[in-house]
């Protein structure tokens, strides 16, 4: 249903496939991680080539390291630059942000902390937050985001608000 993996693939073996939705990542002796959020799958390569193929729709395309390609429904959303750098940083238990906007750093947060984080306005998706940070210090981060920005937070019964000051 959702989730992530990093893969790291021996090279000489048989092709190793990822099924993911309706696509089939394929690795060409590579490292790689596939991550599915809200029926959004996405490749991203940290070492290699990998084939994303959509055998119901009949098409696929091939990335290499530094790069991410999504995809949903049958369909290919586009590819993009993809941080190879601290690419397995989530299997160590930690978070490593290369200009994400706050909303996607907001996602990460949710995915793996019951207590929800929300923003309240959609204008401050365009704070961009860059550093390593652990990901079980949920507070820690979030200090660190009202510190660099002109935001506050405020705690609700059952989640975290991010507002501007």
């Amino acid at each position: 249903e959702q989730g992530q993996i990093f893969i790291d693939v021996a090279p000489g073996l048989r092709p190793f496939v990822v099924v993911a939705a309706d696509g089939e990542p394929r690795d060409i002796g590579t490292r790689f991680n596939v991550r599915r959020v809200a029926g959004v799958v996405t490749v991203g390569v940290a070492e290699g080539r990998v084939e994303v193929r959509l055998p119901a729709a009949g098409i696929g395309q091939e990335i290499g390291a530094g790069e991410q390609i999504s995809y949903r429904a049958g369909r290919l959303l586009g590819s993009s630059r993809f941080a190879v750098e601290g690419a397995d940083a989530w299997t160590e238990g930690r978070w490593l942000f290369d200009d994400l906007d706050l909303t996607e750093v907001v996602a990460q947060i949710n995915r793996r902390h019951s207590h929800p984080v929300r923003i309240d306005d959609p204008r401050l998706a365009a704070y961009r937050i860059s550093g390593v940070f652990s990901a079980e210090d949920r507070s820690g981060l979030l200090a660190a985001i009202v510190r660099l920005y002109p935001l506050r937070l405020i705690e609700e019964g059952n989640a975290t608000l991010i507002v501007a000051r």
